[in-house]
């Protein structure tokens, strides 16, 4: 026999897949998270839980699963999550060293225990440098992603101002011996000076470097920088002569400053050298700088001496022609020697020295010095004036016979404008002529012919410089 055939369709459902969503990490023991599972009708957990989504509050990590099932009753294999539990990280802030401290310094704040640092400043590190007033906070991260901060018990740094040291001068700070000027340091609490003083300001004499170390009220301190103070000596001086000294009245006197700097004498006078010529007892005095110190001075007492000393002459006649004969008569009081100069030659050193000839026309200064017991001078001049003469002076023979002597007739004229000289023959011809002032005649024609020896005639006419006419003539032998 043979058996029927028959059929079976099975269909084959996939099993569902679970998932699980929720936080897996606790922070903090007694804390609770929820889980929620999905990919499914029905849920079995192995809390006993029947429901998607269960809230677990484990001590320590725990692992929970879970089991799918559909409408169809295929369950899912059991799906495993687990749940971390973790103790928040410490926040704890330490520093190195007071928290409150001056500008310039610093504080090192630390935190520890985590992975992971975020400062409030935006820093990152476990340690960060404060330099600046604030109020600092840390979160501190551990591995597993548990976070803490320090928020409740915050770090405040407190940076105090430094006082900014400054030397103000109340004066120039370089100055002469003798003076000095004050030194004013900028406001604070308390300070030390270089030289130990603690006052605000000080008064500085000596030459060096003078600083200040300012602290303020909160207890703060800086040092300014140097302030150089230079004292200078006062430059000496030295006259010449000096003390009491006796002076001849009207008599120059040379007195002369030695020394390093700007002179200046009583007499307004800046060299070092000057002339003074006194008339009463007189005081000079004079004072010496470098531009900065000025000396305290030195001066010169000058007594006058002697017995009214007075030198006068007179002298007659007052003016005339040349040569001119002049009488000089001394007329000086109180004189004891004298010492004449008539202008043209040294003269004489005897009271009255009589007549005095002068040979040359011209201008001419009478000096007449006088010295009396004490040696004192005293000086007269006065000016004579000598008017030139017109003059012509012919000599009457000569011989050009080309010895060397004699050989040329030398017209001597003084005081002309012009002059012209003629010569002629004994019978009334023209031979030569020239128009100078002091011409000559060699014994030749104008055309260079040699005369004879022999006599001849000469007529001259001339103009003096101050306008006189003269006109003259005479004869002239020439012998060979």
């Amino acid at each position: 026999c043979q058996s029927l055939l028959d059929s079976i369709h099975i269909n084959v459902i996939p099993l569902p897949v679970p998932t699980v969503s929720g936080n897996t990490l606790i922070c903090g023991v007694g804390n609770s998270t929820t889980l929620t599972a999905t990919g499914g009708t029905f849920y079995q957990w192995s809390t006993g839980d029947s429901v998607a989504s269960i809230t677990v509050t484990p001590l320590v990590t725990t692992t929970y699963t879970v089991t799918v099932s559909d409408l169809n009753l295929c369950a899912s294999l059991p799906f495993a999550v687990t749940v971390t539990v973790d103790n928040f990280p410490s926040s704890v802030v330490n520093a190195s060293g007071p928290t409150t401290f001056c500008g310039g310094d610093s504080v090192i704040l630390s935190a520890a225990g985590g992975n992971h640092y975020l400062w409030s400043n935006g820093d990152t590190t476990q340690n960060i440098t404060v330099t600046q007033s604030g109020t600092y906070i840390v979160t501190v991260t551990n591995a597993s992603g548990c976070s803490s901060s320090s928020a409740s018990t915050p770090v405040v740094v407190t940076v105090n101002p430094v006082p900014p040291p400054i030397i103000i001068s109340g004066g120039s700070t370089v100055f002469c011996l003798g003076d000095s000027v004050q030194l004013f340091a900028s406001p604070g609490a308390t300070y030390l000076w270089s030289n130990g003083a603690i006052t605000s300001s000080i008064w500085a004499l000596l030459t060096g470097n003078y600083s200040v170390v300012v602290t303020n009220a909160f207890g703060c301190s800086s040092t300014s920088a140097n302030v150089t103070i230079t004292n200078l000596p006062s430059p000496s001086l030295v006259l010449f002569p000096n003390g009491v000294i006796d002076a001849c009245k009207g008599q120059p006197l040379i007195l002369t400053a030695t020394g390093t700097g700007n002179i200046l004498w009583s007499t307004g006078e800046t060299t070092s050298t000057i002339t003074v010529v006194p008339t009463t007892d007189t005081v000079y005095s004079a004072t010496i700088s470098n531009g900065i110190c000025t000396s305290l001075g030195d001066s010169v007492v000058v007594n006058m001496i002697g017995n009214g000393l007075n030198a006068d002459f007179s002298f007659t006649p007052q003016t005339g022609f040349d040569p001119l004969d002049v009488t000089f008569t001394d007329l000086s009081v109180n004189a004891t020697g004298w010492q004449w100069d008539f202008g043209d030659s040294l003269g004489y050193n005897f009271q009255n020295p009589g007549t005095h000839t002068y040979d040359n026309s011209g201008t001419f200064t009478i000096t007449l010095i006088v010295t009396d017991i004490f040696g004192c001078t005293d000086t007269a001049r006065k000016m004579i004036v000598i008017d030139p003469k017109s003059r012509i002076i012919v000599p009457n023979v000569f011989t050009p016979n080309d010895d060397g002597y004699n050989d040329v007739l030398r017209i001597d004229s003084r005081h002309l404008s012009d002059l012209h000289f003629a010569i002629f023959t004994r019978w009334g011809e023209k031979i030569y002529e020239q128009d100078q002032i002091r011409p000559e005649w060699n014994g030749r024609t104008s055309s260079g012919t040699e005369v004879s020896p022999g006599s001849y005639f000469y007529i001259i006419h001339a103009t003096g410089t101050d306008g006189t006419i003269i006109d003259t003539k005479g004869v002239i032998t020439l012998i060979r």
